[in-house]
C-alpha cells in the first residue's frame, strides 16, 4: 500500500519548474522539473529528466535524457599563470579581478537525434555526439561519439554499435 507522503513527495517534485535561460524547447519536446538549461536548444519530441544541467547544447530530435544528466558547463584557461577564475575578464562568484584578460570558456555542446543518455552522465562541453548513439548509464564523455555507437564508462568507450 503506498502512502499519502508518497504522493505529496511526487506532487512537490512535480511542481518545482525547470529553469532555463536563453533557451529553444520545441513545444513538443518535455524538459522535468529541477532542470537548469542555459544557452541550449531542445529538439522535437526529446524528453529531459529530472535535475538535468544543460550549458551551450543543441539536443537533436527525439532524444531521451535519464536523471541527473550534465552536459556541457565552463572550462578554465590552462595556458596562463593561474587557472583561477580571478584572472577572466568576467564577473565571478569571488567579486575579484587581477589583471583580468578575455576568455570563453563554453563551448558548444551537439547531441544528434535519437540519442539516449542514461542518468548520471557527465558530457564534458564541446562534445559531439552522433545520432543514434547510447550514452550508459555513469558515463562520462570525453570525446566524440560517433553515429550510432553506443558508450559506457569513465572515460567512455566504445562497446559496440546499434
Amino acid at each position: 500500500m503506498v502512502s499519502i507522503s508518497y504522493y505529496f513527495a511526487k506532487l512537490l517534485l512535480k511542481v518545482q519548474i525547470p529553469a532555463l535561460k536563453d533557451c529553444q524547447i520545441d513545444k513538443t519536446s518535455h524538459v522535468a522539473a529541477q532542470c537548469h538549461l542555459v544557452d541550449s536548444v531542445v529538439g522535437r519530441y526529446s524528453d529531459v529528466g529530472y535535475n538535468c544541467q544543460i550549458v551551450a547544447t543543441s539536443i537533436g530530435s527525439f532524444c531521451s535524457l535519464g536523471a541527473n544528466v550534465r552536459i556541457g558547463g565552463a572550462a578554465h584557461p590552462m595556458d596562463r599563470v593561474s587557472t583561477s577564475q580571478v584572472f577572466i575578464d568576467e564577473p565571478n562568484s569571488l567579486k575579484a579581478r587581477f589583471a583580468p584578460r578575455p576568455y570563453n570558456g563554453f563551448k558548444k555542446t551537439v547531441i544528434g537525434n535519437d540519442v539516449w543518455i542514461g542518468d548520471n552522465v557527465l558530457v564534458k562541453g564541446g562534445i559531439q555526439v552522433g545520432t543514434g548513439a547510447v550514452l550508459g548509464m555513469g558515463s562520462v564523455v570525453t570525446k566524440d561519439v560517433p553515429p550510432y555507437a553506443v558508450v559506457a564508462g569513465n572515460p567512455a568507450k566504445i562497446i559496440r554499435h546499434r
